[in-house]
């Protein structure tokens, strides 16, 4: 099938604007149905291939990818990595992330994936190296992905074992437990016991539990909206999760749970990630921060502070890579979002065109995400 500007239009738009021209839309449509197939676009408009959604959120991710699968043309060996794509292997999207980023304004950039390479007497393979032109210096690039945290693992496992007295008791409510570290196990027992106390009480209660462990909050919004309330905290990495009961006979109510929490992977992930770098070439580490909440925070200083005279001076520079929707005049687009850790220790520095292009790469999701100035 050959995508036209009115099926894009009448089955997944429906009414909704995004912030591409029809030609960019109509490219990337005909580009992913090509490339990937009619299957996989159905995963992003179909839940359950039963119940069907549509609007600016889907289009633009049909959009993107079809962006960043034109930087794929002439490149070769792309074809494992579109293999890698239709097996879900999210390190793969994070590697033509990677790629789309480096080559979208700059169309002469030579890309080679999983070049050979020898460090320490024993063979290597980085993800990809690049140059611009023919003759360039090359600089060598691993891209990685965290998988999902330990915290991450305990708050759901936290989540599981608070979430029962929703389930017991037959009224409306809306509940949120709001932890400021995390607890023992012994903490979650008593949270439980807790629970069941304040959701059998009426009106809006504030009850603070011991240790300064947290806060749980009955009636603070109406049952089934989840509100993201720091309560007057200090604003700090958090991991959450919400779960609700309702429809039928059953009263409509929820519980939330937010946990603050540290997030200690960035030391390890760079030390990993180095090893895989030659000594004789710049070296950029990209991590993908879709699974690491609040690591565009968290994991600068922790990465900033490994950047010293006798470690890592193969690594010219780490670039968290994150992004996603944003709301424009046109419409919605989904953007990149970069940071670039420079390493003033390493033995090669990055070529100013990658420094220059990573930069830039998140300078528009920083202007439509930005807080507006008080006052």
């Amino acid at each position: 099938m050959v995508w036209t500007w009115d099926d894009i239009e009448r089955e997944w738009l429906r009414g909704a604007r995004i912030a591409y021209t029809p030609d960019e839309a109509l490219a990337a449509f005909n580009l992913v149905e090509h490339t990937l197939g009619r299957e996989w676009m159905k995963t992003h408009n179909t839940i359950g291939n039963v119940t069907e959604i549509w609007g600016a959120g889907p289009t633009a991710t049909i959009v993107r990818m079809g962006l960043r699968l034109a930087s794929l043309e002439g490149l070769a060996g792309a074809e494992e990595l579109i293999r890698r794509i239709l097996r879900k292997d999210v390190s793969a999207f994070a590697e033509l992330t990677t790629i789309h980023l480096l080559r979208r304004d700059r169309p002469s950039v030579t890309v080679e994936l999983g070049p050979d390479v020898t460090v320490g007497g024993g063979p290597r393979k980085p993800d990809l190296r690049v140059r611009e032109g023919a003759r360039g210096p090359w600089t060598y690039v691993e891209v990685t992905q965290p998988d999902t945290s330990e915290a991450e693992e305990r708050v759901q496992t936290v989540m599981n074992r608070v979430t029962a007295p929703i389930s017991e008791i037959r009224k409306p409510f809306a509940v949120e437990i709001f932890l400021r570290r995390e607890p023992t196990d012994a903490e979650v027992e008593a949270i439980v016991r807790d629970i069941r106390a304040v959701c059998s009480a009426d009106g809006v209660v504030r009850m603070e539990l011991p240790d300064g462990l947290g806060l749980v909050l009955l009636n603070q919004t109406e049952p089934g909206s989840v509100v993201l309330d720091d309560h007057g905290e200090p604003h700090v990495p958090r991991l959450g999760r919400a779960q609700a009961i309702g429809g039928g006979s059953e009263p409509h109510r929820h519980i939330a749970v937010r946990m603050a929490y540290s997030d200690e992977r960035a030391e390890r992930f760079l030390g990993r990630e180095a090893r895989q770098l030659p000594t004789d070439a710049p070296g950029l580490i990209v991590i993908q921060m879709g699974r690491a909440p609040g690591g565009f925070k968290s994991w600068e200083p922790a990465i900033r502070q490994r950047f010293q005279p006798t470690i890592h001076t193969r690594v010219s520079a780490v670039c968290l890579l994150g992004g996603g929707s944003v709301a424009t005049p046109e419409g919605e687009k989904q953007l990149p979002q970069t940071k670039l850790l420079v390493n003033p220790h390493a033995a090669f520095q990055l070529p100013r065109w990658i420094t220059d292009t990573l930069t830039k790469a998140g300078e528009e999701y920083e202007r439509y995400t930005r807080p507006p100035p008080e006052g």
